[in-house]
């Protein structure tokens, strides 16, 4: 198996992540623990993150686990620094599927990730709100 790995640039309007390795859940929450450190660095609070190089399916206890960490995390972030990034991410299968079960937790729970098929609809509907 090969660890996720993030790599992180900054653009003048948000911070443009690419993923790419094998998931595991310990794994997917070190990648969020990264992308919120880099949020917090750079004070951008808009994160694009291709999720395209991800593979090892994970199965769908492990995917509401990730989120429900995710969420726990981002309600974290809130409460000590005061503002929540806006998360889009694109990719395909094994990490985003057809039913985008991932967004629908995340938009009931109040918090801005949502997942895309393409980088145009990811960039497009992160930069709504910028």
């Amino acid at each position: 198996m090969q660890p996720l790995e993030t790599f992180i640039s900054q653009t003048p309007k948000y911070l443009f992540c690419t993923t790419s390795g094998d998931f595991t859940l310990p794994e997917g929450i070190k990648t969020i623990d990264t992308v919120l450190s880099a949020v917090l660095q750079t004070k951008t609070a808009h994160v694009l993150m291709d999720v395209s190089q991800i593979s090892n399916p994970c199965d769908e206890t492990e995917k509401i686990m990730w989120a429900y960490e995710v969420q726990r995390e981002m309600n974290l972030f809130e409460a000590t620094h005061g503002f929540l990034p806006r998360v889009a991410l694109y990719g395909s299968l094994p990490f985003i599927t057809e039913d985008k079960a991932t967004s629908d937790y995340f938009r009931s729970v109040n918090i801005p990730i949502q997942t895309f098929d393409s980088k145009e609809e990811a960039k497009s509907w992160l930069l709504e709100a910028a």
